[in-house]
């Protein structure tokens, strides 16, 4: 058991890719659509797939709302976490806009992005 536990004293915590990303844009000038979304809900499936249907995917980040960094960003008891889907518009790295539910995400998104193909 020791010997197990000398390893895990020694690891470091692995950085989630989309987290990475979402840092990375935020970051930059230029403005930035992130939808958080429960991957075991209906309305955040109907969303993600609406999406890819409008060729606006690529354009999104999407986070999973159940991961530990995403609760801790936009705090356990909020309600874009309780109840996804939601969308933030950041500019500037700091969040401007707030679209809740599937219909005014959807709406909001069509209305601002560029389709991908």
């Amino acid at each position: 058991m020791a010997f197990l536990s000398f390893f895990m004293v020694g690891a470091t915590p692995t950085i989630d890719p989309v987290e990475t990303r979402f840092r990375h844009q935020i970051s930059t000038s230029k403005v930035v659509y992130v939808v958080l979304v429960d991957p075991w809900q209906k309305e955040s499936l109907k969303l993600e797939r609406l999406a890819k249907i409008a060729f606006i995917w690529d354009n999104i980040i999407w986070v999973d709302v159940t991961k530990p960094w995403a609760k801790k960003r936009w705090g356990a008891g909020n309600p874009m976490i309780k109840s996804p889907p939601a969308t933030l518009k950041y500019e500037n790295g700091r969040m401007t806009e707030i679209r809740r539910g599937l219909n005014k995400s959807f709406v909001y998104l069509i209305a601002n992005l560029k389709t991908t193909k």
